[in-house]
This record gives structure tokens, C-alpha cells and sequence, in this order.
């Protein structure tokens, strides 16, 4: 198969193999090198830990603090039932005057629908009646001999 190609296409193969061979010599080169690794205390991190407690409570210092305001924390969450149970007894007064409004106005909508398909029915009724007078009128010239026959 190498025979088929070019001259050029030939060393471009060689030079792409040669590339791949340096490639995985570096590879195993920097796999075998060892490197040095240094465990021990590092003073930066023992600084740190030290600012931190001089900085911030211990678990002790916040279980005094706790006992301390025990009494001040009930009375601030009594407080905060207190409200939430008045907000809660005012929005379900709210909520139940708005019912009954819209109670109200279903009722007086149902009314005025009712009354809305009686007077349609008795519009239709005066319409019919109308509608069928001339004929009623001619017929009664006609009885009486007002008109004669021909109209």
C-alpha cells in the first residue's frame, strides 16, 4: 500500500509516524519521572485554624449564649404565633365576607336571568300578535263589508 502513493504523500506518512513515536516517548518519559512529594505540617493552615477560633465562638461559648436567651426567644416566637394567628383569623374573615358577596350575586344574577327569559317569552308573544295583525284587520274590513272582496 505504501508503494501506491507518492513521494510526497510517502514522507508525509513517515513524518506523521515520526511525530506519533516522539509523542508517545515524551509519554512514557513523564510517566517514569518521579516526583518529589513533601508531606508535612504546613504553617500557613495551623495560622489559619488558630484566627479562626480567636475570631469566632466555640461550641460552648454558643450553648451559654443559648441558654442565656432561651426566655427572649420564646416571647419573640410567641410574639410571631401571635400574629400569624390574628393575620390567619382576619384572612379567613375576609375570605368568608367574599363568599357570601358572591353568593349574593348569584343569586341576583340567577334573578335577573329568570326575569330575562320572561320578558323574551312575552317580546316573541307581542312579535306573533303583530306580525299576524294586518291579516286579522283585512279579515274584520272584510266581515264587516268595509272592503270588499278584491283587496
Amino acid at each position: 500500500m505504501l508503494a501506491e502513493l507518492s513521494g510526497i504523500e510517502t514522507g508525509g506518512v513517515i513524518c506523521a509516524m515520526a511525530f506519533g513515536a516522539v509523542g508517545v516517548i515524551v509519554g512514557v518519559i513523564g510517566l517514569l519521572k518521579k516526583q518529589d512529594v513533601n508531606i508535612g505540617p504546613q504553617p500557613m493552615t495551623v495560622e489559619l485554624v488558630k484566627a479562626f477560633h480567636e475570631q469566632f465562638a466555640n461550641k460552648e461559648d454558643v450553648a451559654e449564649a443559648l441558654r442565656d436567651n432561651k426566655d427572649v426567644h420564646e416571647q419573640i416566637f410567641a410574639k410571631i404565633g401571635g400574629v400569624d394567628r390574628g393575620a390567619s383569623g382576619r384572612l379567613n374573615a375576609e375570605v368568608s365576607s367574599i363568599y357570601t358577596r358572591i353568593a349574593a350575586l348569584e343569586k341576583s344574577v340567577g334573578g335577573l336571568e329568570a326575569a330575562s327569559r320572561m320578558q323574551t317569552s312575552h317580546l316573541e308573544q307581542m312579535d306573533n300578535k303583530l306580525d299576524a295583525m294586518p291579516d286579522r284587520v283585512i279579515a274584520t274590513l272584510r266581515n264587516t263589508g268595509a272592503i270588499g272582496k278584491h283587496v
